[in-house]
């Protein structure tokens, strides 16, 4: 008898019965083509303590999403604080289990953090599935109502310096005009401006023309005192016809407008764990998809002062890819945030 090779075969199949329970294990929702979370348990990490909006969001979407998963598991949330959120980013990369049963509420900076080489850092977030967000913003750019500046075009060709208001470096509403100057338009900030309402007021009493602020938020504003809206980043059904920077600028401008419509748009991203098998992944984004429109779930939503403005998983993981493509000088102009 050739004793090699028996122990060539007896290894062989020691190698197929590992590779045989390897596999067995990452079909294990998946048996028969369907997958199935019954008599599991869903666990829904949140980046930061109880109380905030994630928090908010982590708890909301773990009361309705078992209703769309097969199989109805509980879901439970659990609160991972810790480094901005680099604590549970960490966890749902190097530890949560790969069926699906790991998800994960990140920080909205999660991309522009492993981008800047943020201290901590031990996940690669192109790697983890998202699943979306519940919620989106826009940033709007606004002029009082008797302004000569009442579009977009109008501010491109001011013969001067056109101002707006801001709280100061770093801010989202200071980076939206530095985006505008680095296109070459004359706008300019000024800040000091505590606050929307402090912002607000210097455009009322002619100090500045005009300033930013996050959509849907400055709705009851922008009515009430007759406010023009002459561009945004983000999206917003309200928002249709306005011109978006995304779209309108090129070049460098065009890349730090994508990277500040990240946060906006992506507001309360969800992901789950890399590895995870892909129909386990499709699974959920669609039970995440029809959780956003329950009626029982936009009720409280609604209740927590938000409205829902779902994001499309292929739209988040789109913004994420510019900020990886993005040249230094780019990103490093939100490196004060």
């Amino acid at each position: 008898m050739n004793h090699n090779l028996v122990k060539g075969a007896v290894k062989t199949l020691g190698t197929l019965a590992i590779t045989s329970l390897v596999s067995f294990g990452s079909q294990a929702f998946a048996e028969n083509g369907e997958v199935s979370f019954e008599g599991k348990t869903v666990s829904i990490s949140i980046r930061s303590t109880p109380g905030g909006g994630y928090d908010t969001h982590g708890r909301l979407m773990a009361r309705h999403l078992g209703k769309y998963l097969p199989g109805n598991p509980d879901v439970i949330p659990v609160n991972r604080p810790g480094a901005g959120g680099v604590v549970s980013a960490n966890y749902l990369y190097n530890q949560a289990e790969k069926d699906g049963t790991d998800i994960l509420i990140a920080a909205r900076e999660i991309a522009l953090a492993e981008r800047l080489g943020g201290p901590g850092i031990r996940y690669k977030v192109l790697e983890m599935p998202v699943l979306g967000s519940p919620i989106s913003e826009a940033r709007v750019l606004m002029t009082r109502g008797d302004s000569p500046i009442k579009t977009l075009e109008d501010l491109e060709n001011a013969s001067g310096r056109v101002l707006f208001s801001t709280s100061g470096v770093g801010a989202g509403s200071t980076q939206m005009i530095q985006v505008l100057e680095q296109a070459g338009y004359p706008a300019q900030f000024v800040t000091g401006y505590e606050g929307t309402s402090d912002q607000l007021l210097a455009a009322l009493r002619g100090e500045v023309e005009g300033f930013s602020s996050t959509y849907p938020g400055a709705k009851d504003q922008i009515k009430d005192e007759g406010l023009n809206i002459i561009a945004k980043i983000g999206n917003h059904p309200d928002l249709v016809d306005v011109p978006d920077l995304r779209t309108v600028l090129t070049g460098d401008a065009r890349a730090a407008s994508n990277i500040l419509a990240v946060p906006l748009i992506a507001g309360r991203p969800f992901f789950t764990a890399p590895g995870t098998p892909p129909e386990v992944v499709a699974v959920l984004r669609e039970a995440f998809r029809l959780t956003t429109e329950d009626p029982d779930y936009i009720e409280e939503l609604a209740r927590s002062g938000d409205e829902v403005g779902f994001t499309d998983p292929t739209e988040i993981e789109a913004l994420y890819r510019e900020i990886f493509n993005a040249s230094d000088a780019v990103v490093n102009l939100f490196n004060e945030e």
